[in-house]
């Protein structure tokens, strides 16, 4: 019942915030944090329940889940690219444009070595070398900058109006086209 709560003040939550700034970067955190509590209160819900057939059913779509996820961050790398080399070809060469580009060739490139690695270099070398390093890091480093990096933004963005980022990104923009001054 306490998932239930849990999901339910955030589901409000968002649903607040979306109405009144749909741009903010916060609904989508607080929607999949709505989404993975209500995943949770309905799985336990039916697992409460003491019949055997929900709870095969349930054990049954969590596994379906967890079989798919390789062909989510497939199709993630993919869509990348693709958005990649459509910003690309709309904006241009340059770094911030080049950026989802790179991350989705880097993530189908570590399949891809991940895959060699388990079928054709079976060997103990390339094991120690490639693949846990980078389990360590995807495990332990991601995670926590992304969110730090996200109270970090939320932090900028909700001290004060002025302290925005898009406001010093404009101001910048109009001090070189109009020589205006930065006031952040």
């Amino acid at each position: 019942m306490l998932l239930a709560y849990i999901a339910g003040f955030f589901i409000i939550l968002f649903l607040l915030l979306f109405f009144i700034d749909k741009r903010r970067v916060s609904n989508g955190f607080f929607l999949t944090l709505a989404l993975f509590f209500s995943i949770l209160a309905v799985a336990y819900g039916l697992m409460a329940t003491g019949s055997n057939i929900i709870a095969l059913i349930v054990v049954g779509v969590f596994f379906l889940i967890m079989a798919l996820s390789p062909f989510l961050i497939i199709g993630l790398g993919i869509g990348l690219v693709y958005n990649g080399r459509l910003m690309v070809k709309r904006e241009g060469r340059k770094i911030p444009n080049l950026l989802t580009l790179f991350v989705g060739i880097m993530i189908l490139a570590l399949i891809v070595l991940i895959i060699l690695q388990v079928t054709l270099f079976n060997s103990v070398w390339l094991s120690i070398f490639f693949y846990r390093p980078i389990l360590d890091f995807g495990l332990l480093f991601i995670p926590t900058y992304q969110l730090s990096t996200f109270l970090f933004y939320l932090s900028v963005q909700s001290a004060t109006p002025k302290a925005g980022l898009h406001y010093c990104t404009r101001k910048r923009i109009n001090r070189w086209n109009q020589s205006t001054p930065i006031t952040c």
